[in-house]
């Protein structure tokens, strides 16, 4: 590992990830190794032919979750294309690879990392996977010590929303907490039903397992949001977001 100076960034496609819909209770089942971490250099390695990507060597503090070193080298989680290897011989000598996804560390600072072992062996992260500058991480450690004491069970939360016109104006749309709407829980060939409440929101403990999420709503309303599949896994949860409009709203021009 070396440092270079750059002689030209190119930027990844964007990051699209929703990171409210992972926390705490989510992102710890989705990482390999949950660990506070001291970034103790920044650095940039190549990748193929002129390219190569920034990555972070971490001093690991306190181990939480999985099993990591006292030091390991951090890097993106994003991975080439084919077709990126093969251009990467024709860009100029020093390009750097970037996403809008890579967390953007900063030498010297303590981090609560959320990581991910990628199939070569690989230590990532991502701005999606729930790390975060430890003095913004109290949520976190306060779930994380209380796995061991925690019921078996787990969680689906979150809200569903309504577009509707603007009342002030009787033109625009406008969101709003779509209250007492039904919700269907399926998991396998048992189905339950539970309510938003006054503010749109929904919080039903659940056994672990996979679920299809879906408000029952009329024909004539359409339904936009998070994927229908989601895992809960024992003791840990699982977010989803809808929003609901009718068919006569979506087209208004």
């Amino acid at each position: 590992m070396f440092l270079l100076t750059p002689t030209l960034v190119r930027t990844a496609a964007a990051c699209t990830c929703d990171i409210n819909a992972n926390p705490p209770c989510a992102a710890v089942w989705r990482a390999d190794a949950v660990f506070i971490g001291t970034v103790a250099e920044e650095a940039v390695e190549p990748i193929a032919g002129n390219l190569s990507w920034t990555v972070h060597k971490i001093n690991v503090n306190h181990p939480l979750q999985g099993n990591v070193d006292s030091s390991i080298t951090l890097g993106p989680s994003r991975r080439l294309t084919d077709q990126e290897l093969v251009e990467s011989r024709n860009l100029s000598p020093g390009s750097i690879q970037m996403s809008t996804c890579d967390y953007r560390f900063k030498p010297g600072r303590q981090y609560l990392i959320y990581a991910r072992r990628a199939a070569d062996g690989r230590w990532t992260t991502d701005w999606c996977s729930g790390t975060k500058p430890i003095e913004a991480a109290a949520a976190d450690l306060d779930y994380i010590a209380g796995i061991a004491l925690a019921r078996p069970t787990g969680r689906i939360y979150g809200n569903v929303e309504r577009t509707t016109v603007d009342p002030s104006s009787g033109l625009s749309l406008m969101p709003a907490p779509a209250a007492g709407v039904r919700v269907a829980l399926i998991s396998g060939s048992k189905k339950r039903f539970i309510k938003t409440d006054s503010d749109g929101r929904i919080n039903a403990q659940v056994p672990p397992g996979a679920y299809t999420v879906a408000p029952v709503v009329p024909d004539n309303v359409l339904v936009s949001g998070s994927p229908a599949g989601v895992l809960v896994p024992p003791k840990g949860c699982a977010a989803v977001q809808f929003s609901l409009i009718s068919k006569e709203l979506s087209v208004r021009p």
